[in-house]
């Protein structure tokens, strides 16, 4: 591209809080703004862009217009695996950590998924009672409880540990 090119470029104002501050993302530490107020319609060189910067729903709901300007580029990324949010879809055969109503995770396996609603039936695992003390897991028997569908949402992350006959090892 020539240097007197020029390109239209949308400028969004920052959401601001209940103080007048700008609001940042608390996971990635990225500006977020409103793409329903404000927008002003710029014609910039293109020598005047400095880098890309993304823009990703900031899942709120009572502002629906927000997003999370996602600067992939600047000088300090997040520090801590905590702040980093990657998508994790299930397979069938996974073995996989749900949120539930327990501090503790519940460790599942996927039996199918449904990539339409965004839900995968799952038989659950539990502690095996025979052999306390080995970290093993074993599927759920016999209840109605044992098989549940559950949302893509719920779903913390892969679990990473392994099989030792036909338990889920695991340091949970």
């Amino acid at each position: 591209m020539e240097s007197s090119q020029k390109l239209l470029v949308l400028k969004y104002s920052s959401a601001l809080d209940e103080e007048g501050n700008p609001i940042s993302d608390p996971y990635s530490g990225g500006l977020v703004i409103d793409i329903t107020t404000s927008v002003q319609v710029l014609i910039a060189p293109v020598t005047a862009i400095l880098r890309k910067a993304m823009l990703y729903n900031y899942n709120d709901p009572l502002h629906p217009g927000r997003r999370t300007v996602l600067d992939f580029q600047r000088e300090s990324l997040p520090i801590t695996w905590g702040d980093i949010q990657v998508p994790f879809l299930p397979q069938v055969g996974d073995m996989i950590l749900i949120k539930g109503d327990d501090p503790d995770p519940w460790l599942a396996k996927v039996l199918t998924v449904q990539e339409r609603s965004k839900t995968a039936k799952v038989w659950y695992y539990m502690k095996d009672v025979e052999r306390p003390g080995e970290n093993l897991y074993v599927p759920y028997c016999g209840t109605r409880q044992a098989q549940d569908v559950v949302s893509w949402d719920s779903i913390l992350c892969h679990s990473s540990d392994e099989w030792r006959g036909d338990a889920w090892l695991s340091d949970m």
